[in-house]
C-alpha cells in the first residue's frame, strides 16, 4: 500500500512533469521494497504505475489484480449461473493498457453469465470519472445514461470493475432513483469474496 493518491489527473490535464516529480517518493518506496509482483486493483492506479514504470523504472512486475485473480481462482468454484450480469468495463484505461479481455477471463474462471454491452471492450463508454473534476453535474448525467443503457441491454445486475465507477454509479442511483429504477450495482470484489469465502 502507499499513503497518497498518485494524481493521474495531473498527467491527464497536461502536467506530466509535476505528475512524475510528485511520485518520485512512491517509485523510491516500491523500488526499496522490490516486491516480485505488484497487484493493482484501481485502473487509475494501474495506468499511473504503468506510466511511472515506463518513465522511471519500477523494480517489480505490475499486474492488474482482477485479471490476476480471474486467472488464478479455482475453476471448480460453485457460482450462481442462474443470474445474468452485465459488465461495466473500465473504459479508456483498459484500452490504453491493452487489458480489454477481462470479461473473458471472468467468464472462464467464475462461470457466471456475464454479458458485454455493444459499447464494450475497445468501445466501452466512460462512467464519467474523467469529467468529474471539471463538471460533476455532467459526470453524473453521463453515469445515469450509462447505467440506463447497461440495464436496458443486460438487466438489473451491473458489475463494475473500478472503484470510481462504483462511486459515480452509486451517487447517480441516489440522485436519479425515479428514472433508473431498481438497478443492482455489484462491485467485482463482492463476487470474488463470496467465491473465496463461501
Amino acid at each position: 500500500t502507499y499513503p497518497k493518491t498518485l494524481g493521474i489527473e495531473l498527467f491527464m490535464y497536461g502536467y506530466e512533469d509535476l505528475f512524475y516529480l510528485l511520485n518520485k517518493d512512491i517509485v523510491d518506496l516500491i523500488n526499496d521494497i522490490s516486491p516480485s509482483h505488484l497487484l493493482v486493483y484501481d485502473p487509475l492506479d494501474m495506468l499511473s504505475l504503468s506510466l511511472l514504470d515506463k518513465k522511471m523504472g519500477l523494480k517489480t512486475t505490475i499486474e492488474y489484480a482482477i485479471k490476476y485473480i480471474a486467472k488464478n481462482i479455482s475453476s471448480d468454484v460453485e457460482t450462481n449461473a442462474d443470474s445474468t450480469y452485465i459488465l461495466q468495463e473500465s473504459c479508456i484505461l483498459t484500452r490504453w493498457m491493452n487489458i480489454t479481455d477481462t470479461l473473458e477471463d471472468l467468464q472462464k474462471s467464475l462461470r457466471l453469465n456475464i454479458i458485454r454491452h455493444p459499447l464494450g471492450k475497445e468501445l466501452t463508454v466512460c462512467c464519467g470519472e474523467f469529467i468529474w473534476l471539471l463538471d460533476p453535474t455532467v459526470a453524473l448525467n453521463n453515469a445515469r445514461e450509462r447505467l440506463s443503457s447497461l440495464s436496458h441491454v443486460g438487466g438489473k445486475n451491473i458489475i463494475v470493475l473500478c472503484p470510481h465507477s462504483l462511486y459515480l454509479f452509486t451517487i447517480a442511483m441516489k440522485m436519479y432513483k425515479d428514472t433508473l429504477g431498481d438497478i443492482n450495482i455489484i462491485e467485482i470484489s463482492e463476487i470474488l469474496h463470496r467465491i473465496i469465502n463461501p
